[in-house]
Parts: structure tokens; C-alpha cells; sequence
């Protein structure tokens, strides 16, 4: 639990600072000192001497054993480190800083209780987060453009699937179960505007979300859904020869 506390501590620092890569460099030397075997046993990885290997809104991850690099295989850019080298012939990039910080602790924050399973019901993030949570959703909303997505619902529904979402119950004009780790999902809802009402969308965790990760970690984890949805919104040539087709399961 030490270390994991040096994690977060890593994660409050990456909050208040712009140069994200040197934090989640950071992270990195703090996920080194972790029993990687411990780590896959109890989250049920597939490894092997080199890797462990996982999935991140569906798309093919990775953590080098060695270095402790988080690597995807992704399209949208947002995903990929702009300290990337050019692709592997996997198509491995390093990852992100939101994607790093938010594996590296999920990967941490229960491995010395039992491993949590999502409850089946839903919260939104102010609500994860009570009187500060509301705070945060508040200004997420006054500092984000919501008309990026206006009348989008159809790019939209194909981006979710492009990353195995779901279709979900519910009046939304789009609704999806997005996977964001094989255990933890997310409910993604979006309602577009119209002369009466503006456009508006909303983010779900498990009820138990916290369990899982802290409340601090949930924003960087869903920056990076909302960035990748926009990438395939803004990008149609991302979606468009995005080798996984929305409608198969890629290999593993």
C-alpha cells in the first residue's frame, strides 16, 4: 500500500503540472518496484517474459516487464505519448500519460485486498466524488465544448462500436457499455440538442468505481474515452481504417 500511495502522490503532482510525461515517468519507477507476478495473478493477466498484456477501451495493451512501459496499439492519436517512437511491427506506441497513470494505479490500488468486481449499478463522477465531485463535474462542463459532438449521434454510435461498445437501455440519443479494462466498464450517454434543450453527454462508473481506483484517477480515465471518441469524430479516416471492425472481436 506504500508504494501505491507513492503512486497517487505521483498522480497529484501530474494534476498540477504540465510537463505529464516526466510524471508519468515518475509512475513508471514507482510501478518498477511492484511484484509484477503478484500484480498478474491477481488480476488474471496474460504475461509472459517480456509482457503483460491487457486491454484498454479494446484496443491491444501493454506493459514492457522490463522497463514498465505502457505501450497501445491504437489509431486515435490522443492515445499514443508524444514521445512515441513510429510504430513497432505490432503497432505499439508508448501510451499517453492519462493511459499510463490511470493502468499503473489501477493495476495497484486493490492488490493487497480482494480484487473488487464492478456492483452492477451506476453513479456519475460528481456523485463518486460528493461536494468536491460536484465541483469537478462543474468545471468540467463550464471548461469543455459539448457542441463538438452536436449533431454527431450517428459518427458517434460508430465510434463506440469501433471500440466494443455495447448498446445500452435508456433515453439517450446514444448509449454504450464502453470496456475500458476487461473488469471495469464505463456507461457512456449523450443527448443532442435542439432549440429547447443543449447538447449533453455524461460519463457512469460502477457504484463501487472507487474501490477500484481513487476519485482523482477517474478524470484522467475519462479524458481518455472522451479524447478517443473525438478523435473518431474529427478523424472519419481514423475509423475508417481502423483494421478492428466494429463488428468483430479482434484477436488477441
Amino acid at each position: 500500500m506504500a508504494e501505491n500511495k507513492k503512486i497517487q502522490n505521483t498522480i497529484e503532482q501530474y494534476k498540477k503540472h504540465s510537463n505529464y510525461e516526466r510524471f508519468t515517468e515518475s509512475g513508471r519507477k514507482l510501478f518498477q518496484g511492484f511484484d509484477q507476478e503478484k500484480i498478474i495473478r491477481h488480476y488474471h493477466l496474460d504475461a509472459d517474459d517480456s509482457m503483460i498484456s491487457f486491454r484498454y477501451l479494446s484496443f491491444p495493451a501493454r506493459i514492457l516487464r522490463h522497463t514498465c512501459e505502457v505501450q497501445i496499439d491504437s489509431p486515435c492519436p490522443s492515445m499514443i505519448s508524444s514521445e512515441a517512437a513510429s510504430p513497432s511491427e505490432t503497432g505499439y506506441r508508448k501510451a499517453s500519460p492519462g493511459i499510463a497513470m490511470t493502468v499503473y494505479e489501477m493495476l495497484t490500488y486493490s492488490l493487497d485486498g480482494e480484487m473488487p468486481i464492478p456492483s452492477g449499478e451506476w453513479a456519475s463522477v460528481s456523485r463518486l466524488g460528493g461536494i468536491i465531485g460536484a465541483y469537478h463535474a462543474t468545471s468540467l462542463v463550464s471548461n469543455s465544448d459539448k457542441s463538438l459532438f452536436a449533431g454527431k449521434s450517428d459518427a458517434l454510435r460508430k465510434a463506440c462500436l469501433a471500440i466494443h461498445g455495447t448498446p445500452a437501455p435508456g433515453n439517450a440519443d446514444v448509449s454504450f457499455i464502453l470496456p475500458v479494462f476487461d473488469n471495469f466498464p464505463v456507461w457512456f450517454q449523450f443527448w443532442d440538442g435542439d432549440e429547447e434543450f443543449p447538447v449533453n453527454y455524461q460519463f457512469l462508473l460502477p457504484q463501487n468505481a472507487l474501490q477500484f481506483i481513487r476519485y482523482e484517477t477517474v478524470w484522467y480515465l475519462i479524458g481518455t474515452i472522451h479524447d478517443c471518441l473525438e478523435d473518431f469524430i474529427n478523424m472519419p479516416d481514423v475509423l475508417k481504417g481502423h483494421r478492428f471492425s466494429p463488428f468483430e472481436t479482434p484477436n488477441k
